[in-house]
């Protein structure tokens, strides 16, 4: 899959995409990387390396949304809007 194709699944500016990739620019929110993870079909264990490479907490079982994370995951629900919905339904904050 293309980075550019990655970035408009994670519904995210190019630029942005392209810049947190590159390291030119570092961001505190693990929903971005989330979306990043979903919108590459990365694995759960390949999303828990990610988050950890990129110096954040793994998802973990016990928090709630963590664990939605983990399901969709799990089930290849990879498309960002699908996933929030899911969230939703379970009444979870979307990402953002």
């Amino acid at each position: 899959m293309q980075q550019q194709e990655v970035f408009i699944q994670a519904d995210l500016p190019m630029n942005y995409g392209y810049k947190l990739i590159s390291g030119e620019k570092h961001t505190r929110q693990r929903d971005t990387i989330l979306r990043i993870c979903l919108a590459s079909k990365l694995s759960l264990e390949q999303t828990q390396e990610a988050l950890a490479l990129y110096g954040m907490s793994q998802l973990h079982c016990r928090i709630p949304r963590d664990m939605a994370f983990i399901v969709a995951i799990n089930n290849k629900m990879f498309d960002v809007f699908s996933v929030n919905l899911f969230l939703q339904e379970n009444g979870m904050l979307p990402m953002k």
